[in-house]
């Protein structure tokens, strides 16, 4: 018989208090890299940087990805024996993502304790799990609807070390776990005014969501102890399926997980392009979340594993540690807030924001954990580096359709493109029109010598207005990738009409920085194209233009 949960040596009795709030999983200031797959050495020792290059001004894309659950509320009645030991538990196995949810589960606190526990379960198809130590069947359940339905039920007696009460849950309108765009911001400035000082910026590159109870509640799934029943690994399943962009941004995850706070992949973890890479944190660690998480900073200790920080007490005693020659060896995670503590015959670094302390004693990283950063950016995660400065677009040689995603100074386009054919800039409003600077939302129309990559130096721009007249316009988005679908939801805009251009005109279903896009509108209006909310569209491909004037494209 392979046990759920480790069992002890002896029964242990109830703690006989009848007014103790159930056992279950709880919140905890810990890291799901710990016994974790993914906490793996870097395979290229730490060399620190030269101290001249550190000077840096790299704005890093956050894609934020809201993971909730939308259903019915769905009740799980349990009543155990009165047997006076402990030895029964529930939990809930989700077959569609193939998880248990809740781990470590849910237990009793006295003999004959019976409640009744709800929670939003999205619609799908679950059991309720119930395991005895003993073998008795020592649990009777009932698993209801919001309004009472019987979903199923079972009996004391009528199992015996463990079953699995099968139910599908229906459609409900309750919801779960939503982080508004407002508290997305407020994280994003956490990290700002944490990561500025070395020359790290962080800007909202996109938010999305997705409604799915697996990665909601068993983002940490891999450090379940559930014997011989196998979880899927929920985090890799949601980066494998959601993260966008991967070697050029974070890819950051709102969970409801409670077994461990959040979990930052290191990036030596995986190649650099790989979908795997992100961080996620549970959602109860925002800024303003609940207490010891107050402050935001899971999301700067996650962040800090993902630009590839170890945990202070990496190692305990024992070489290397955390391979930072300025924290001191530490022997275990510190909590609470202490003022000190003395281990590995040294002092703790006492407020770094890779230990377990509470967030409003958190305080500082360490100048050879910056040092760290920068080595672990510049050898795993270099593309990030891109971001410095600017942006970097690709055009073909001969023509294009380009924009302007940055805030520049000087936009005259030969500065812009330096291969860019004299007297070849072209606007469109109804006609054509010579132009020699190019200016923010505005689509352009440019013949180039050789092509190539082109850096656009400057600060992207995270939105901008586009004005468009009745007919044919040509427009640009921002400095990060947005879907047409804004433009379609907005009534202006004809369907089916926005392309883009690469040697042939496409039918696109995202505006690209740095692209143009010709797109037909029904009425006069102005559209905002934000760096916030977006979502795909796919329209179908059309293979020529009509009703436009003619430019010859040669």
């Amino acid at each position: 018989m392979c046990a759920y949960q480790p069992s002890p040596g002896s029964p242990d009795p109830y703690p006989g208090n009848p007014d103790k709030v159930n056992r279950g999983a709880v919140k905890q200031k810990s890291c799901s890299l710990e016994s974790s797959s993914l906490n793996i050495p870097a395979p290229h020792p730490f060399q620190p940087i030269d101290h001249s290059r550190r000077d840096r001004d790299v704005d890093i894309p956050i894609n934020y990805h809201v993971i909730y659950v939308e259903g019915d509320s769905i009740f799980m009645n349990v009543s155990v024996d009165n047997v006076p030991y402990e030895h029964c538990s529930w939990d809930i196995r989700d077959y569609d993502n193939n998880t248990f949810l809740l781990y470590p589960g849910f237990g009793f606190d006295y003999p004959g304790h019976s409640y009744s526990l709800g929670g939003v379960l999205p619609p799908g198809n679950y059991a309720l799990f119930l395991y005895d130590d003993f073998g008795y069947g020592g649990v009777s359940a009932t698993v209801t609807t919001s309004n009472g339905t019987v979903l199923a039920s079972i009996n004391q007696g009528q199992w015996s070390y463990y079953t699995f009460l099968q139910f599908t849950a229906p459609a409900g309108d309750y919801v779960n776990g939503l982080v508004s765009d407002e508290v997305i911001q407020e994280q994003t400035d956490v990290l700002n005014g944490v990561y500025n000082e070395f020359g790290y910026s962080f800007s909202v590159g996109s938010i999305d969501s997705a409604v799915n109870a697996g990665w909601y509640y068993a983002t940490d799934s891999h450090k379940f102890d559930t014997g011989n029943w196998d979880n899927d690994d929920q985090y890799l399943a949601m980066a494998q399926s959601m993260t966008v962009n991967v070697p050029s941004s974070i890819n950051f995850f709102w969970t409801g997980a409670t077994f461990t706070s959040g979990l930052g992949v290191y990036p030596w973890s995986f190649p650099e392009n790989d979908s795997r890479h992100g961080l996620f944190c549970g959602n109860y660690t925002i800024p303003g979340g609940d207490y010891t998480f107050t402050e935001g900073y899971t999301g700067v200790h996650e962040v800090g594993h993902y630009l590839g920080l170890y945990h202070t007490f990496e190692n305990g005693c024992s070489n290397p540690g955390d391979e930072v020659d300025d924290t001191p060896y530490q022997s275990d995670a510190n909590y609470g807030c202490p003022s000190s503590n003395y281990s590995c015959s040294s002092y703790d670094d006492i407020g770094n924001y890779m230990d377990y302390i509470d967030d409003d004693c958190m305080t500082h990283f360490t100048e050879g954990q910056h040092d760290r950063i920068y080595w672990a950016i510049e050898t795993y995660r270099p593309t990030l580096l891109d971001n410095e400065s600017g942006l970097v677009v690709d055009h073909n040689m001969g023509w294009n359709m380009v924009g302007l995603p940055v805030s520049v100074e000087d936009s005259q386009y030969q500065n812009l493109f330096p291969d860019a054919v004299s007297g070849t800039l072209y606007s469109f409003s109804g006609s054509y029109q010579a132009e020699e600077f190019l200016e923010p939302s505005v689509g352009y129309l440019l013949r180039l010598n050789s092509g190539g990559e082109y850096t656009i130096s400057g600060s992207p721009l995270s939105e901008v207005t586009v004005s468009i007249i009745e007919g044919w316009n040509v427009v640009s988005g921002p400095g990060v990738e947005v879907s047409t679908e804004i433009l379609y939801n907005s009534g202006l805009v004809v369907s089916g009409t926005i392309y883009g251009y690469n040697g042939a005109y496409f039918s696109a279903d995202v505006l690209e920085p740095g692209k143009g896009y010709w797109l037909r509108a029904n009425a006069d209006g102005n559209v905002t194209l934000s760096s916030s909310r977006h979502s795909g569209k796919a329209i179908s491909p059309t293979k020529h233009l009509s009703d436009e004037n003619t430019l010859e494209l040669s």
